[in-house]
């Protein structure tokens, strides 16, 4: 179970809007790396959540096609991967802009190095 003021956190964070589509219902929080079973709670930080809404949840779930798209634009990535989630730019909908997720619940532009 996720903190509440976690919760309110990453919803203020991601504009109480699904980063995939943009809608503003029926909202929840997903996890970016699985956590399994009742897994690990290493998984719950801030950098490892973003908010979807309901719809989006469940093709991201069971859509392959979907699923694909959900990982080029970081909105889920593999658990036997090493590369820390931070590290992993996430596409928002609203402003069709890669963001890094702080482990302090901020995010910032993904910019490009040169």
């Amino acid at each position: 179970m996720i903190a509440k003021t976690k919760r309110l956190k990453v919803f203020d964070r991601d504009g109480w809007a699904c980063v995939a589509c943009g809608a503003q219902s029926e909202l929840t929080l997903q996890h970016r790396i699985n956590r399994g079973m009742g897994g690990s709670k290493l998984f719950d930080g801030y950098e490892c959540l973003i908010v979807l809404c309901a719809r989006c949840n469940t093709r991201l779930e069971q859509d392959a096609d979907f699923a694909e798209l959900g990982r080029r634009r970081g909105w889920k990535l593999p658990r036997n991967r090493r590369v820390y989630p931070a590290h992993e730019p996430v596409f928002y909908h609203g402003d069709s802009r890669q963001w890094l997720l702080d482990p302090d619940g901020e995010r910032r532009l993904d910019e490009p190095a040169f």
